[in-house]
């Protein structure tokens, strides 16, 4: 028999274990990392806001000597051109996991890239056993290089491939290079190193997984205990959850796959009921005395990353989102943007504007002065946190335009110099 619980408890317990309310705020990136689940790492400077966000005091260089110096945090890729940040010793799981479900999407993909190039005239055909290769042999050689870098060696890099109707158009053309690297980052075969230029930089580098982790060994680990692995940690991050939620979450899963890894893990997974909804969802057995022991409510607002995992790891965000704001908070891709948090729910979003010099907040409905003033105060520290400095700072309610210039939320692409 489900043991049955409440939508606020729901929320407490996330909002504890995603580091999110004020007591629960963290102090060391790799504990809050391995706790909240892969933070999503591309544009450059997500994973240092969500961690920001969640820490009483982040340094920037908290994060880059975890991933690359001291190498216990590493960045992933995945099979949906996706990067992540995981903790380097639950690399091995992630990586089976997301070989055992997305290979044939990595190597459909491989094999699009050469149907796209025998489809154009004018160009050699090209041999992806030859070039793979070539490309894992320089960067053994030389070390991790960028793709403009191997580009230099391998000229075939730069080869310009083009979709659609419309070869001639520059529209739809991109570089070899830029698509077949992140592929093999996403085989195991690569691994994202670390950037050219400051933290805020695009331009990253790639080495060899055995070089850059000499101690991970993807193909030790046995496919069905990767996936128990990366659902239990899932479901510490983020329950109670679902059966949809976990096939959501793991993207190419089967149900009767996520089903068995339950079965594996049943003895430290409880079943509850959250009153409101249909169905059961599963919680650490751990969890429960904390589930009726969080403290009460408290005053707090975070200003969440586009992408954040607590709107994006569920099918379902509304322990955080109210229904009615749903729409306001996703792009048309299905990413959340930057989002405003008061007291544990979304209350609207924020964004940069004028390369970052200012940051603009609009809430979709009034909040109280502490909330108002609460929300100011965030804004003001991400402001210094991002750019070293004072920035300007515009609250206001949707729809509000107060100088007169276009207010169109964006999803952090390039918002900031690099």
């Amino acid at each position: 028999m489900p043991i049955r619980i409440t939508p606020d408890q729901v929320r407490a317990l996330s909002l504890a274990k995603q580091y999110l309310s004020e007591r629960a705020r963290g102090s060391d990136v790799v504990a809050i990392v391995r706790q909240i689940g892969p933070l999503r790492a591309k544009p450059a400077v997500t994973p240092y806001l969500a961690l920001w966000t969640r820490m009483e005091s982040m340094e920037r260089q908290d994060l880059i000597w975890a991933l690359y110096r001291e190498r216990s945090l590493v960045r992933l890729s995945s099979a949906d051109a996706h990067l992540y940040v995981v903790p380097t010793d639950d690399m091995a799981a992630y990586r089976q996991v997301s070989k055992s479900l997305g290979d044939s999407d990595v190597g459909g993909y491989l094999a699009y890239l050469v149907s796209l190039s025998a489809a154009q005239e004018g160009l050699e055909p090209l041999s992806l056993d030859e070039i793979i290769p070539r490309v894992l042999e320089v960067i053994s050689t030389r070390g991790a290089c960028t793709v403009e870098e191997l580009a230099e060696w391998l000229p075939v890099l730069d080869r310009q491939l083009s979709f659609g109707a419309d070869e001639n158009s520059t529209t739809g053309r991109f570089r070899l290079g830029t698509r077949l690297i992140p592929a093999l980052c996403a085989q195991g075969l690569l691994v994202p190193a670390e950037p050219r230029g400051s933290w805020k930089s695009e331009r990253d580098t790639y080495a060899t997984l055995g070089t850059w982790l000499p101690d991970v060994h993807i193909d030790d680990l046995d496919p069905r205990e990767a996936l128990a692995r990366v659902l239990l940690d899932y479901i510490s991050a983020y329950g109670p959850v679902t059966i949809g939620d976990m096939v959501h979450w793991l993207s190419g899963a089967r149900r009767h796959q996520v089903v068995a890894a339950l079965m594996a893990l049943e003895r430290s997974l409880a079943r509850v009921e959250v009153l409101g909804t249909r169905g059961e969802a599963w919680v650490l057995r751990s969890d429960l005395d904390l589930l009726s022991s969080l403290p009460s409510a408290e005053r707090f607002v975070r200003l969440l990353p586009a992408g954040d995992g607590t709107l994006m790891a569920l099918r379902d965000a509304s322990r955080f989102l109210p229904p009615e704001h749903r729409d306001r908070v996703y792009d048309w891709a299905g990413d959340s943007l930057g989002t405003v948090m008061v007291d544990g729910l979304i209350k609207g979003l924020w964004w940069p504007q004028s390369r970052g010099d200012r940051l603009i907040v609009r809430l979709f409905e009034p909040v109280d002065p502490e909330a108002m003033a609460l929300t100011g105060e965030e804004a003001r520290a991400l402001g210094r946190f991002l750019e070293g400095q004072a920035v300007d700072i515009e609250i206001g309610m949707e729809g509000e335009d107060l100088n007169g210039e276009p207010l169109l939320p964006i999803s952090l692409q390039e918002p900031f110099g690099v």
